[in-house]
């Protein structure tokens, strides 16, 4: 009896089922958790070993030249996106065996975290 269906983060199966029905969606995760859903599919953790090119600047006494630093530091980002973009290809490529894994599951694009985040009902 009425109007409006309001569903709240709903699984895909519900959205279906009342998808000829008027209806109201309100995500399961503000907009900020979604930023951090992106920075956890990207494996920022990962980008610690990066900081290995700061290490030549520091052995040779060099962390005080600006120049050398804004340089290590572009390394730095540049290394932390190709690796980051190979985890995410990857995650993309495994993603029926990933969902199967028992900790892989977790991961953001295994588990449609993402999906859900941004999809409407």
């Amino acid at each position: 009896m009425a109007g409006r269906a309001i569903l709240v983060s709903p699984e895909r199966g519900v959205a279906e089922a009342v998808a000829a029905a008027p209806r109201s969606c309100i995500p399961s995760r503000p907009c900020c958790a979604l930023a951090g859903l992106y920075l956890r599919a990207m494996r920022l953790h990962q980008w610690l070993k990066n900081l290995l090119v700061f290490v030549p600047l520091a052995m040779a006494h060099k962390l005080g030249e600006p120049m050398l630093v804004a340089q290590a530091a572009l390394a730095f980002l540049a290394f932390g996106l190709c690796a980051s973009s190979v985890y995410l290809l990857n995650d993309l490529l495994d993603l029926p065996a990933d969902r199967q894994h028992p900790t892989k599951s977790r991961r953001p694009l295994a588990a449609g975290d993402l999906r859900r985040c941004m999809a409407p009902c």
